[in-house]
């Protein structure tokens, strides 16, 4: 979790949306779904603030061409975070099912729960 708020932190958002987001990530974890939807928002809101001081022309070819490569870089990106995240909670698993055959449950739970609060 601490990872996460040191990108939320460095992301050019509104500190009301910063905030969102990190009690989103607290309630429901780091899902692939809630890292998406911050880097939509976080791409759309730049996006929104150079079209607002002029400096790029959402009519231009060149936008329009920089746009669709930017969307397929991001869907690249969402895969690939999304295959990240599916090894780390196999790793997870393979790590408690492990400490779950150890005789002592409680150092192993509190060796989990040291994993996943990282």
């Amino acid at each position: 979790m601490n990872k996460i708020k040191e990108i939320i932190a460095g992301l050019s958002l509104p500190e009301d949306r910063k905030q969102y987001y990190l009690e989103k990530f607290a309630a429901e974890g780091e899902a692939p779904s809630i890292m998406q939807e911050l880097m939509l928002e976080h791409n759309k809101w730049i996006e929104e603030e150079l079209i607002r001081i002029g400096a790029i022309d959402p009519e231009s070819e060149q936008y329009k061409q920089a746009k669709l490569e930017l969307q397929a870089d991001l869907e690249a990106a969402l895969e690939e975070l999304k295959t990240n995240m599916t090894e780390v909670e196999k790793s997870i698993d393979q790590i408690a099912s492990d400490l779950n055959q150890e005789e002592d449950s409680g150092a192993a739970s509190e060796i989990l729960n040291k994993i996943k609060a990282e």
